[in-house]
């Protein structure tokens, strides 16, 4: 695995020819991060892939991640009479890029479009802590 103290260099490429780096430094429990930033556009959607490489250890573990546009869609129902409610507001306040909201249909339904951007400071953090035990040093090989 990575030594402690030891520089991470992080290397990301995206669509529409994006590219960037970072670098973290490995704590003691072999643990490390770093941030990138994605463009705030619709160019900055799709698919995108990282190498991280230990300096010293010469460890690497490589990934994949997106950031994209999901459908949000479901019903809203009276809870007593399980009525649909026409003209309700639907709207993202947690996770999303940006403020989204819809209105329900005649049936209750509904349908919004919500930019999700996976962080890969996130990701990364994230599944380093997961990793952090030792166990396996990887991050593209759970």
């Amino acid at each position: 695995g990575y030594s402690p103290s030891e520089t991470v260099d992080v290397s990301v490429t995206g669509p529409n020819g994006y590219t960037a780096s970072c670098a973290g430094i490995v704590d003691e429990n072999g643990a490390w991060s770093c941030q990138v930033e994605l463009w705030n556009n619709e160019l900055a959607v799709g698919d995108y892939s990282y190498i991280a490489k230990g300096q010293e250890s010469n460890v690497e573990e490589s990934g994949t991640f997106k950031d994209g546009i999901s459908d949000v869609s479901g019903n809203v129902k009276d809870a007593s009479t399980n009525a649909p409610i026409s003209g309700a507001t639907v709207s993202c306040s947690n996770g999303c890029n940006g403020t989204f909201s819809t209105t329900t249909d005649v049936f209750g339904d509904y349908s919004v479009l919500v930019k999700i951007i996976l962080n890969i400071n996130n990701y990364i953090s994230q599944m380093r802590l997961a990793n952090s035990s030792g166990d396996n040093p990887g991050i593209g090989s759970p």
